[in-house]
């Protein structure tokens, strides 16, 4: 999740994404079933021939849910994440639990793996925050030379139709335990780029602080996805409707994408 608007407001201020909302990013996401997640990823790993357990590097890794779950499943993993803020939360979660895992600050654009992994994952749509082919080639690019030989890059992508279609004019507002949250979302056919307004209104004592955030996301077809990984040398690609192993639809919402080296 990359790239975005970077001016504050007089009251409230609008950042990039991550920079404002990581204490309260677990609640807005209480929703996502991480461990559905962990076992439809395990089991993908396990697929590739992969031993349960093996090294894995999780890149935007976020808040460090996925990631403790993955160690909790016997894996040795690290987590890179481009948020400070969303690195903070990781560690002391991590403290709180007693699991072994690594963070370390970083980009998926410019990230170096200090040494050679089986499995590389990268969730929650962070792949649609790279927003040039360019940019998205030479992601590819480190993730291959970060894989061992027989190694696994598992990510899944927004597809073209969900961020057309359902997310284009899409207006949430959600409330949780007095935390308010206003989600607009738009798309823009001429970029296949689409942004999400995110505004909040944080509990002060009395009062609230507004916070907004800008987040852009690039729709990339399958296509161009597989040829980019291929150009990054991976030997293999796979595409599959997330949760299953199913080939995507035209009307998929979100696609898991399986790269072999």
């Amino acid at each position: 999740m990359i790239d975005f608007l970077r001016h504050r407001r007089s009251r409230g201020c609008e950042r990039a994404p991550f920079s404002q909302i990581p204490p309260w990013y677990d609640r807005l996401m209480k929703d996502v079933d991480y461990g559905q997640w962990t076992g439809y990823v395990d089991g993908l790993i396990g697929r590739a021939g992969l031993s349960h357990g093996c090294d894995l590097l999780d890149l935007g890794c976020g808040t460090g849910s996925f990631s403790l779950l993955l160690a909790k499943a016997g894996y040795a993993v690290t987590g890179i994440d481009s948020s400070p803020g969303m690195l903070k939360i990781a560690r002391e979660k991590a403290a709180r639990a007693r699991v072994r895992v690594r963070f370390a600050e970083g980009d998926l654009r410019s990230f170096s793996a200090r040494r050679p992994y089986a499995a590389v994952v990268s969730l929650f749509d962070s792949v649609n925050y790279i927003l040039s082919n360019r940019e998205l080639e030479e992601s590819f690019r480190r993730v291959h030379q970060g894989l061992a030989p027989g190694g696994i890059f598992l990510f899944d992508i927004n597809s073209v139709y969900s961020l057309s279609e359902y997310w284009n004019g899409r207006l949430e507002v959600r409330e949780d335990g007095g935390l308010t949250s206003i989600w607009r979302h738009r798309y823009d056919a001429g970029s296949s780029c689409a942004e999400l307004e995110l505004t909040l209104f944080v509990p002060r004592g009395r009062r609230h602080e507004r916070l907004v955030e800008i987040h852009r996301e690039r729709a990339y077809e399958l296509v161009e996805i597989e040829t980019l990984l291929v150009k990054a040398g991976f030997a293999r690609v796979e595409m599959f409707k997330h949760g299953t192993l199913e080939p995507p639809l035209a009307n998929t919402t979100r696609v898991m994408v399986a790269a072999y080296k």
